[in-house]
């Protein structure tokens, strides 16, 4: 009887083909953060059969396929406005995990951009977060990391999407590790208070997020200093930016981040009730310094 080898050969090459791209995306994304120079055998031969016998048909194949020109190509819009399109359309073709790892290597490249200055990949980046949480893709197994809570409501804060934002953190308030729940929860909270001006509210929201996430910890104390500099509370201001410090000193561990946040105390200190005329000589100086947290604020206020 007749043998449907061609059938089970071309079958075997687009799985093949998809495997591969999916690995190649993994590996990009890893080797932005990692620094480190992955070879991709075969590869240039692939995506050159796949424009040929147009294999974008088969949704793996497309949806990896615009995946990877994202990732190899960072500064080509049109690709990465495909890809966001594509994991609209084929998102339903994929099992839960697989979309997820999806979402996290277009955020992946969204953070890439956002550092890179681009303004315009944090609407990007919110807007794959809403998608990805309108398809519930971010709940792993009834829990919600802490991380990706955050840098959800980040975003948002900072395109000024508060009522989304205030929605997201009571919907998906009861998904959170159950150690880290309050805290994150009263955090960003706090921050949603702080965006719409309401200082002391902000202020009282944050005694109840202390955590012993140490990032989690700076940030707050970040946004301590933020509250208490807009409200004038100068005294105040210096005697927790001497606490920060020690803080800071305390912790060796916090090795990437210390000269950012020493810039961010060190800034501070001599924009707490400084002249017109000593902001304005200070704002170069914030400028030209690439280790800074905060650094779009610190501007703010010398202006």
């Amino acid at each position: 009887e007749a043998l449907h080898v061609q059938d089970m050969a071309d079958a075997l090459d687009h799985w093949y083909f998809a495997q591969k791209l999916r690995q190649a995306c993994t590996a990009l994304s890893h080797q932005n953060v990692f620094k480190t120079e992955y070879q991709f055998s075969l590869l240039e031969v692939i995506l050159d059969q796949i424009r040929r016998e147009n294999l974008l048909r088969f949704p793996a194949i497309d949806l990896y396929y615009y995946c990877y020109m994202v990732l190899s190509q960072p500064h080509n819009e049109g690709m990465f406005t495909t890809f966001r399109e594509k994991i609209v359309e084929h998102g339903k073709c994929f099992p839960e995990e697989e979309l997820r790892d999806l979402y996290v290597l277009g955020l992946n490249f969204c953070t890439r951009r956002i550092n890179e200055g681009s303004a315009a990949h944090v609407r990007a980046g919110f807007e794959l977060y809403r998608l990805g949480f309108e398809k519930n893709v971010f709940v792993v197994d009834g829990v919600l990391s802490r991380f990706t809570y955050r840098n959800a409501a980040a975003l948002g804060l900072l395109l000024g999407e508060l009522a989304w934002v205030k929605t997201f953190l009571e919907t998906f308030r009861q998904f959170l590790e159950p150690a880290y729940r309050d805290s994150t929860y009263y955090f960003n909270l706090a921050r949603w208070e702080y965006e719409r001006k309401n200082y002391n509210d902000a202020l009282l929201l944050l005694q109840y997020a202390e955590s012993d996430d140490l990032l989690a910890a700076l940030a707050a104390k970040t946004l301590s200093v933020k509250i208490l500099f807009n409200i004038g509370a100068y005294d105040t201001l210096h005697s927790h930016l001497d606490a920060m410090q020690i803080f800071i000193k305390r912790h060796k561990e916090i090795s990437y981040h210390r000269a950012n946040y020493v810039n961010f105390i060190r800034f501070s200190r001599k924009l707490a009730g400084a002249t017109s005329l000593e902001k304005a000589a200070l704002r170069p100086v914030i400028l030209l310094e690439n280790r800074v947290s905060e650094k779009k604020w610190l501007l703010e206020m010398c202006d």
